[in-house]
């Protein structure tokens, strides 16, 4: 889902609270960044603010709207019937009026899905060894402890994860981590692997590179 407010604080809040519920949350800071987001990332379901610095929260649902089907709740502190039309008219399938609490929020985002026929995704859980995955979170963990991983090295240690023992490609891993097979992306894979191995510690050492195929995660005893 995509995540659309101004304001860090509530960001940080309300993304970390529908994270635990297992939502996988994208946050754009802006009206800009959030029509970014829905062409590159594709979201199941929008939550706009109204009120955004760039440009109006009304815009960017129209805009949305002209573009894409995606489920778009709007949520605002104007409580005023011109204010819900507005949004309703520009293209939002629901409207919440701030405060509210995160229960309500969940609620409201699982309807909306539910209507559109779309499905929330599920939080699969991949484990080797000490290296656990969560392809719904986004996040993966070494000895239960989590791991701060940038897109790119989270995205690779998910492919060597779901092979266990078995060779992933370079072609595989750049033509599903960086889209391209071009000499740019080899150097990129190349060191992506190395900082993977660092921030892994003495299991580093299980990703085993195999010349000129590719690479493989050998399972820790």
């Amino acid at each position: 889902m995509l995540l659309v407010d101004d304001e860090e604080a509530i960001t940080d809040v309300f993304g970390s609270s529908l994270e635990h519920q297992g939502f996988t949350v994208v946050v754009a800071h802006g009206g800009k960044k959030a029509l970014e987001c829905v062409e590159e990332k594709t979201p199941d379901v929008v939550v706009l603010d109204v009120v955004l610095a760039d440009m109006s929260g009304i815009a960017v649902c129209s805009a949305i709207r002209g573009r894409s089907s995606v489920p778009i709740l709007m949520i605002s502190g104007r409580a005023s019937e011109a204010d819900v039309i507005a949004a309703l008219d520009a293209g939002a399938d629901d409207y919440l009026v701030k405060p509210f609490g995160v229960a309500e929020l969940v609620a409201r985002i699982r309807a909306a899905l539910r209507r559109s026929g779309s499905v929330e995704r599920p939080d699969a859980l991949m484990t080797v060894g000490p290296i656990t995955v969560s392809s719904g979170r986004r996040q993966a963990w070494l000895r239960g402890q989590a791991l701060s991983l940038p897109d790119k090295e989270l995205a690779l240690l998910e492919a060597l994860v779901r092979s266990p023992n078995r060779v992933v490609t370079r072609a595989s891993v750049m033509r599903d981590v960086w889209s391209s097979e071009g000499a740019v992306s080899n150097k990129a894979l190349d060191a992506a692997v190395r900082r993977l191995r660092q921030k892994l510690g003495d299991v580093g050492d299980c990703i085993v590179t195999v010349r000129g195929v590719g690479f493989r995660l050998e399972a820790p005893e």
